[in-house]
């Protein structure tokens, strides 16, 4: 099963049993979806778990906003740019 076709209550289960500790291994035991879904389900959140009722606080920047931020540096048009000015 992919982890993209899997129902988003049992990745909720998945990240939920995560969140407690269980090891991936015991996950796909008690969840029936292969370790190596769960595998990818962990690496989709870069092996961070946080429960659903953290809220972070708003003096960060969120993920979109630091994109936002970032995208004039990573604009392909910047490097010509640049070159232009050498």
């Amino acid at each position: 099963m992919a982890a993209n076709s899997l129902d988003m209550t049992l990745v909720r289960q998945v990240l939920d049993l995560l969140t407690t500790g269980i090891g991936p291994m015991e996950t796909a035991r008690q969840t029936g979806v292969s370790k190596t879904t769960v595998y990818k389900i962990h690496h989709s959140v870069g092996g961070v778990y946080r429960p659903q009722t953290v809220t972070y606080s708003k003096r960060y920047l969120d993920r979109d906003e630091r994109y936002e931020i970032a995208r004039p540096l990573l604009d392909p048009s910047r490097d010509e740019f640049v070159r232009k000015r050498k």
